[in-house]
């Protein structure tokens, strides 16, 4: 009655006909804790939208937490915690409670820390299951589930192949259903839950007094609260958290013109990694214009804080925040404050020291790629790709296989040398396990999925598989991957020597204090809505990575080796942490260029942003 309204006088059904069936099928949900289905979900969301009509938003704002609250429960029973396309379709779906949650929190002015709670239970859940998932099946395999396992990464290996070849949707939607099965019959051998969520006080005590936390979030405003039909504006809202303080809500405007903004920086200061006559101005203006946007409303509440938390969301994941301008004419942002980045604020929860004397038991670094022939005529399209040789990175790994030994004498491993036709996928894979550091320099690539959930889509109910995002969308497996030996002229697939950002986060990284991947581009990925960046800084972290140090833009190859000598000397010689070793390299090189050149170069040392859990 509530979807269909009465059907023998064809009229449409009306919010105030639905609201007793409603009620009594929320008591219903009440009276049976242990049903699981999406039903429950959608009669919570059907309740809320009679309310927000009705003008309740106590009711309202009761509800949207109930239902976000129900997510992880919702998750088990319409998935496996390791089928991430299907549990990214339901938290983009989601997200429609989160836009009315914070849109009605900001109308009647409810604390900044109860809106920031919505938030906080509901980003990462899907990766918090995905990482349980894979930690369990490292720590419990046995021969059927190694069996299960290799399997579905064959499986894998061949659906990222089919997504990147731009096979038709029929295709797409055999190799997924093919791919589901496997997983289902993997999963079902073990139950992982994701954890009860993080809560506001319990991530800014686990601040440290000089630091802060900036949580970014894109959301749907509603314009018109109690309207039938919905319309909504994309905003961009941050959350500051310090210690001791209480939450800020910060509204940082509408979307488009920050994204228009990044979109600009990102062009040029990118760009800039030799002197040319303007090439400051023409960054200070770019970077001038965005950090108008997005980090001087900021500015009031971390002005003294020497390390500030990024969690970002949508474009602002992809902003190297400390090339923004800073306060002085013509300086940085890197110049007052040291930067991180994490995936959901909860992680800040799971950091951990880093202690370079215990974590350096063993190295693995990978570069000086032997691709094979380069094919000139080469197209994605055919699946094939062209890497052109890296003759800096033989300079890059020596240097710091060099740097290890000379800073770790007691160290009983000798670092772990890949190069030429032995850096293949199978070398890489097999050589990572009990790392405590992984460097790989090499080629990477990204491409975005070819579809992905708009607004509208947001304010639609949950519905049957058979009416989901198209195959390909949201695919971890095609949004990128590195580079390997034999990379030209492979087939996509297993052994075409390339590692998709699929295939990356089965390795193992269980022991891994940092990995970098010092190449073109690791740090870009897919925007997904809850769960970040689906790209190679997301695998690293899932393949238990504690860091990971990736680039934004394209990097070059002696800026890149000056800056990873630097940093790994700051890091393992002078015993800093990793965040301070990467701000110390690269204000060394912000130095140099300035006394070699008189401008900044922004280019050569601004690319790479460090991700910890």
């Amino acid at each position: 009655r509530f979807k269909y309204g009465d059907a023998s006088s064809r009229r449409p059904w009306a919010m105030e006909d639905a609201s007793p069936y409603l009620k009594r099928a929320l008591a219903i949900f009440d009276q049976r804790p242990w049903y699981v289905s999406t039903d429950r979900w959608k009669i919570i969301w059907g309740a809320t939208q009679v309310a927000r009509i009705a003008g309740r938003n106590d009711d309202v704002l009761a509800l949207v937490h109930r239902g976000i609250a129900e997510m992880p429960r919702l998750l088990t029973a319409w998935s496996s915690p390791l089928d991430e396309v299907q549990r990214l379709e339901v938290i983009a779906a989601a997200r429609a409670a989160v836009d009315l949650g914070l849109s009605i929190g900001a109308h009647v002015d409810q604390p900044a820390a109860e809106r920031w709670q919505l938030v906080l239970a509901w980003k990462g859940l899907v990766s918090r299951g995905v990482l349980e998932s894979l930690q369990w099946l490292q720590q419990n395999r046995n021969v059927e589930t190694q069996r299960l396992t290799e399997e579905l990464q064959v499986i894998k290996a061949r659906w990222s192949a089919t997504v990147r070849s731009g096979a038709d949707e029929p295709v797409l939607a055999a190799a997924r259903q093919r791919r589901e099965a496997v997983e289902q019959d993997l999963t079902a051998r073990f139950t992982a839950a994701t954890g009860s969520a993080p809560t506001a006080a319990a991530v800014t005590a686990a601040l440290a007094a000089d630091e802060v936390l900036v949580d970014f979030v894109t959301y749907g405003k509603v314009k018109d609260l109690t309207a039938r039909d919905v319309q909504l504006e994309e905003r961009l809202l941050a959350f500051v958290a310090r210690r001791g303080a209480s939450v800020v809500a910060v509204d940082l405007g509408p979307l488009e013109p920050i994204t228009a903004a990044v979109t600009r920086f990102l062009q040029v200061g990118s760009r800039w990694t030799r002197p040319i006559a303007g090439a400051d101005a023409l960054v200070a203006a770019a970077g001038g214009e965005l950090a108008k946007l997005v980090w001087a409303p900021l500015q009031p509440h971390v002005p003294d804080a020497a390390r500030v938390v990024l969690c970002p969301e949508s474009v602002i994941s992809v902003v190297p925040f400390a090339c923004l301008p800073g306060r002085a004419a013509g300086s940085f942002l890197l110049e007052e404050h040291e930067f991180t980045y994490v995936a959901s604020p909860g992680d800040v929860l799971q950091r951990r020291e880093f202690t370079a004397r215990v974590a350096a038991a063993s190295l693995l670094v990978v570069g000086d790629v032997d691709y094979g022939e380069r094919r000139a005529a080469a197209t994605e399209r055919e699946g094939f790709r062209d890497f052109a040789p890296l003759p800096g990175s033989g300079a890059e790994i020596d240097a710091i296989a060099s740097l290890f030994v000379a800073a770790h004498p007691e160290s009983t491993s000798a670092p772990v040398v890949l190069r030429g036709a032995a850096a293949s996928a199978d070398g890489v894979g097999g050589g990572v396990a009990g790392k405590a550091f992984v460097h790989i320099a090499t080629h990477g690539w990204f491409r975005g999925s070819r579809s992905l959930p708009d607004v509208g889509q947001r304010w639609l109910y949950l519905e049957a598989r058979g009416k989901a995002l198209p195959a390909d969308a949201m695919a971890p497996g095609a949004a990128g991957g590195i580079a390997l030996a034999g990379a030209n002229g492979a087939q996509p697939g297993v052994g075409d020597g390339v590692l998709t950002v699929d295939e990356l986060k089965r390795l193992d990284l269980s022991q891994c204090e940092l990995a970098v991947l010092s190449a073109c581009e690791t740090g870009l990925g897919t925007i997904s809505a809850g769960d970040g960046l689906l790209g190679l800084r997301r695998s690293l972290r899932l393949a238990g990575a504690r860091r990971s140090l990736t680039s934004i833009w394209r990097v070059d190859d002696q800026a890149t080796l000056r800056c990873m000598q630097s940093f790994y000397k700051g890091l393992w010689s002078s015993g800093r942490q990793p965040a301070a070793a990467l701000r110390e390299a690269q204000l060394a090189m912000l130095r140099a260029a300035r006394a070699d050149s008189g401008q900044a170069l922004v280019g050569t040392w601004g690319a790479f942003v460090l991700e910890v859990r």
